[in-house]
């Protein structure tokens, strides 16, 4: 979503119509494969379900550990998954860089260097969260785990929400739909009921349930 948000800033809008359907179904599928191979090992190791963003690396480890050419598999993983860190972190970087630019009239090196080096601060506190700061806990957590649930659990849904509304109830349906001219008018109809009655509602359900409120 932030990647979203960053780029789409940069991109031409038949690019951004045409491609949003595309790039939603190849990361779903790949949030599907994932869960279809760490769970698995999970259960298979008597593992935690619910150990949160850090399963991945205790999981995996082990999993790799049992097959041929494990090592290789090891590091490759881990490669692919700091490639795949950094380029998310494009995104946000681009985002709160802008940001900064136009709020405060900053040079775009010197906005970045304090994006960055937040990150790279926060980045280490997450890594010390499972070593050095493990008894640090906040409601059960470490402090990497309480990041993911405050991001995921929290600000996305929240965030998914707003949207939903600012588009279905605040902005004009000439405006909608100039931005969607890409849809013919049976699928913007759709789009329209979804984002106005629909969506909002199964957000809100899926903020509640993350919070654990229900």
């Amino acid at each position: 979503f932030k990647q979203r948000t960053a780029y789409d800033v940069y991109i031409r809008d038949w690019i951004a119509d045409v491609c949003s359907s595309d790039l939603v179904a190849a990361d779903v599928s790949v949030a599907l494969l994932a869960g279809l191979v760490v769970f698995p090992a999970v259960f298979h190791n008597g593992m935690d379900p619910a150990a949160g963003a850090g399963l991945i690396f205790q999981t995996l480890p082990v999993a790799f550990a049992q097959m041929p050419g494990g090592h290789l598999f090891s590091v490759l993983f881990f490669l692919m998954l700091s490639v795949a860190g950094i380029t998310s972190m494009v995104g946000l970087v681009e985002a709160v860089t802008a940001w900064l630019e136009d709020r405060f009239n900053l040079s775009r090196h010197l906005s970045t260097l304090l994006v960055v080096g937040s990150v790279a601060v926060i980045s280490v506190a997450s890594i010390l969260s499972y070593n050095l700061w493990d008894e640090w806990r906040i409601a059960g957590r470490n402090f990497n785990d309480t990041m993911d649930f405050f991001s995921n659990q929290i600000l996305l849904p929240l965030g998914g929400l707003c949207i939903a509304l600012f588009a279905g109830w605040v902005m004009s349906r000439d405006a909608t739909r100039d931005e969607l001219a890409a849809l013919d008018d049976t699928s913007y109809a759709v789009w329209y009921f979804l984002i106005r009655f629909v969506v909002p509602p199964a957000v809100g359900i899926i903020f509640v349930m993350g919070i654990g409120i229900i």
